[in-house]
């Protein structure tokens, strides 16, 4: 190799290993990093070419390292012999009135000693050092591109420490203009919301979608948004996906104290999404046991526990923690019904009957309420009150064979017993609906020749530069003009795997327009199979009309009651399971 060849593969080998060791504390595998950082400083100790840039980087990345391992005056003794950067800034003294990158003044910086006293001061919970003012000279400062986007998000990812949203923001917004190919940016159109658990009253706040969190956004809000799109994914290779992406970014922040709690309750709850019973219980196991030291409970930690110790078929340790979760939520029906199946499994049917009496009190028209209390009144001997409660449960599911048998089985023995046949719980919880986030309907208002002008535009738009927003603004002016084929003709061919709550809606209100209800009985049916479900109130409303409409009850009254378990104050759900009872 000639001298040049060889010094540009040596500064190109030095880079990639540089590269590779921050995208390694990325991931927060810091061992792996700080192995890459040694063996640059190596390569540098014997280097016959100028590399001071890449040695003040090395450094930097070592002393950031030993903070992340927990190595903190070790760290602030190597941050001490840092040397001034001499940086590009912007805005302060005179020149040309044509200022570039280029020709911008220089000045010293010890951005890098900042940096990682600061990060030191957030490990020890020193709040007010942490939070440190930057000053209008430190902002204006044209850091390296990839330094200054992770200089950013180390500042934002402080103050996301102590619930200080504003400057959080601010400095993800810094981290955005550094680097924005590397961001992630949030967009107009929003997969909506998901539960964040393990979050104190105050000084926290919630990942809500994309209108309500960061620009540049933390990597907690990336995996937060991945979970989001977890729950409403249709197809497995698309739960799949999401799974992989929320699990190694929730995973990254745990290890780096990004809401550790909360990074790995959440983490639970992807595992049960992704239907590994073994994994999420122990992220949420250890989650509860960290938030009780913390004198703190989350009900939805202890819920998902106590689910999966009666999937497992460990009753005691179930009924001890939903006795726990019913404390802070007793108006929870589902949680009530649970109890008393558990109660009837471990044999004690006196209890288990008062337990589900109160259940039913609050969800009077649950079929499974109705039919698991029926079981409960034949071990107690009350034939008659059994098969009073088997009626109301087939008229309200008129199609479930098992109903229909065990209301057979006690008219030809009325002294007859059953055993309670163990079914492992489904996951729905219930954010709120996220499903009209995808902006205006602009065709709504228009009518006649302005309509048909204004969907040859859209559809021309379509045509030229397809994409989500302009497939919906077309698929919303269909459905003002009632060309209910042409919108099943647009969002079918994405069904099932390349959908969202969105789309599945307005397809399903174009099933529902043509009077077809495949689609509809299809969703209904696959709730007997799937642990996951798609937590959407309106949705499984949707689904419920559109098969009762079509005479398929049963399939109907599996999506009626999955919707009111999401949503059990809705008026409207309640008068149409009463008037399908009647």
């Amino acid at each position: 190799l000639t001298p040049e060849k060889s010094k540009e593969l040596h500064l190109m080998e030095l880079r990639m290993l540089l590269d590779r060791a921050w995208l390694m504390r990325d991931k927060g595998l810091f061992s792996e990093s700080r192995h890459n950082v040694k063996t640059a400083l190596a390569m540098m100790a014997n280097d016959e070419y100028r590399t001071h840039d890449a040695g003040r980087e090395a450094l930097l990345l070592e002393a950031l390292l030993l903070v992340d391992q927990g190595f903190d005056a070790e760290a602030r003794d190597k941050a001490n012999q840092f040397q001034k950067w001499n940086l590009p800034i912007r805005g302060f003294s005179g020149g040309s009135m044509y200022r570039t990158k280029h020709n911008l003044d220089h000045a010293d910086s010890d951005f890098c000693r900042q940096w990682v006293w600061d990060m030191t001061h957030m490990k020890q919970g020193n709040k007010s050092r942490a939070l440190r003012h930057f000053g209008k000279r430190a902002r204006n400062f044209e850091y390296p591109p990839h330094l200054g986007y992770r200089f950013w998000q180390d500042m934002g990812r402080i103050r996301e420490h102590f619930g200080e949203k504003e400057k959080a923001w601010s400095c993800y917004f810094g981290s955005l203009m550094s680097r924005p190919f590397l961001c992630f940016y949030p967009s107009r159109i929003t997969m909506g919301y998901t539960p964040i658990f393990g979050q104190e009253e105050s000084g926290n706040f919630h990942f809500l979608g994309y209108h309500d969190f960061f620009l540049g956004g933390s990597e907690f809000a990336y995996a937060a948004n991945r979970v989001a799109y977890m729950e409403r994914a249709f197809g497995k290779n698309k739960l799949e996906k999401y799974g992989k992406d929320a699990i190694e970014t929730l995973t990254a922040c745990n290890t780096k104290g990004i809401r550790p709690l909360s990074s790995l309750a959440l983490r639970g709850y992807a595992h049960t999404l992704l239907d590994q019973p073994a994994l999420a219980e122990k992220d949420l196991r250890e989650a509860d046991v960290l938030l009780t030291r913390a004198d703190r409970q989350d009900p939805q930690v202890i819920r998902l526990l106590a689910t999966l110790c009666y999937n497992r078929e460990a009753f005691q340790e179930s009924h001890e923690l939903l006795t726990r979760y019913l404390l802070m939520q007793p108006e929870d029906a589902a949680s009530w019904r649970l109890q008393g199946v558990i109660l009837a499994e471990m044999g004690h049917y006196d209890e288990a009957l008062k337990v589900l009496n109160n259940s039913l009190e609050l969800a009077p028209g649950s079929t499974s309420g109705l039919y698991n209390r029926a079981l409960v009144q034949l071990h107690r001997g009350q034939s008659k009150a059994a098969q009073k409660d088997l009626k109301l449960a087939g008229d309200l599911s008129p199609g479930n064979k098992e109903i229909s048998r065990l209301a057979m089985l006690i008219r030809s023995e009325p002294n007859i017993t059953t055993e309670f046949i163990h079914q492992p719980q489904k996951w729905s919880f219930s954010p709120p609906d996220s499903s009209g986030t995808l902006g205006p309907n602009l065709a709504a208002g228009l009518s006649g020749d302005e309509l048909l002008t204004f969907i040859e535009k859209l559809q021309k738009d379509f045509s030229e530069k397809p994409s989500q927003e302009s497939r919906f603004a077309l698929c919303y002016a269909l459905m003002e003009n009632r060309q209910w084929a042409d919108v099943q003709q647009l969002m079918a061919p994405l069904w099932p795997d390349k959908i969202d709550l969105q789309g599945t809606l307005l397809l399903l209100q174009a099933d529902r327009a043509l009077g077809q209800s495949q689609r509809a009985v299809e969703l209904a049916q696959s709730l007997k199979t799937q642990s996951g479900v798609v937590a959407s109130a309106r949705l499984w409303t949707l689904v419920a009309v559109i098969c009762h409409e079509n005479g398929q009850k049963e399939a109907g009254n599996i999506a009626l009651e999955l919707a009111l378990s999401l949503d059990p104050q809705n008026q409207a759900l309640l008068m149409m399971q009463g008037q399908l009872g009647n």
